[in-house]
C-alpha cells in the first residue's frame, strides 16, 4: 500500500508501466527479428545446397559422358579408370591445400557476416 501512495505520489507509476511495454514491444522486436534471420538463412542455406546438387549431378554426367568417350578410344574400362584417378588427383589436390582452402572459406563467411 505504501508502495502505491508513494509511486503515485511521485508519479512514477505511469513511467514504470510505460518502461514496462517499452521493453516488452522492445522483446518481441528482438524476436521477430531472430525470426526473419533464421528464415532468410535457411533459405539462403536450402538454395546453395540445391544448385549444389544440381552442379554435383552435372559433373556425375559430364564424367560418366568422358569415361564413355575415352572408352571408345581406348578401351572398355580404361575412361572410368581414367576419370577415377582425375577425381583422385583432384581430391589430394584438395587435400594438401586444405588448411589454406579452410582458411579462405572462414574469410569469406566472416565477411558475408560483417556485411550484415
Amino acid at each position: 500500500m505504501f508502495k502505491e501512495i508513494f509511486l503515485k505520489f511521485l508519479n512514477l507509476e505511469n513511467l514504470v508501466n510505460h518502461l514496462t511495454g517499452f521493453i516488452e514491444t522492445r522483446v518481441e522486436l528482438v524476436k521477430y527479428e531472430i525470426k526473419e534471420e533464421i528464415a532468410r538463412t535457411v533459405s539462403k542455406i536450402l538454395l546453395v545446397t540445391l544448385v549444389g546438387f544440381i552442379l554435383l549431378m552435372f559433373i556425375v554426367f559430364i564424367s560418366f559422358a568422358l569415361a564413355f568417350e575415352l572408352s571408345d578410344y581406348y578401351g572398355r574400362l580404361i575412361g572410368f579408370v581414367a576419370m577415377g584417378f582425375m577425381y583422385l588427383i583432384v581430391a589430394l589436390i584438395v587435400y594438401a591445400l586444405r588448411d589454406t582452402l579452410t582458411h579462405k572459406l572462414e574469410k569469406m563467411i566472416l565477411e558475408s557476416i560483417k556485411k550484415k
